[in-house]
């Protein structure tokens, strides 16, 4: 998700409150102050319940993988003994370890290289970077 209210796919509270105010304000009149709790509570929840959202790998991953890794680590050719055609394959890693650990992207060995800023380093290594937001996912 981006655009208004959010900060690199993620919900921006004070934004999005301030434009739910300000918008309920304008269609509410003076009746903003008595259910302003109950809408908070209702965004608050939405806003928790979006953030929460897990990735799914075959939705959203894959398909980036697809584009720029599976040349070289997908079904037919297999770099580094790394795999990244399924989850568990890239769960499971190549000679260097596991390229996704659930839980901790700092640890990801696979996030590390694609967004490395160094070119000698970073994933692909030929073509163009993954985006911002490829990489958010």
């Amino acid at each position: 998700m981006s655009g208004l209210g959010f900060v690199n796919g993620a919900p921006n509270v004070g934004v999005l409150l301030k434009l739910m105010r300000n918008e309920f304000h304008r269609l509410l009149g003076g009746a903003w102050p008595s259910c302003r709790w109950l809408l908070l509570f209702a965004f608050l929840f939405l806003t928790i319940f979006v953030a929460a959202a897990p990735v799914e790998y075959v939705r959203e991953v894959r398909p980036i993988l697809r584009d720029h890794c599976f040349r070289c680590h997908g079904p037919l050719k297999q770099k580094g003994k790394l795999r990244l055609d399924t989850r568990a394959l890239a769960l499971k890693g190549g000679k260097d370890g596991p390229a996704l650990v659930v839980g901790n992207v700092a640890e990801s060995l696979l996030v590390q290289k694609i967004s490395a800023t160094e070119e000698s380093k970073r994933m692909p290594p030929e073509g163009e970077p993954l985006s911002e937001k490829e990489i958010t996912v």
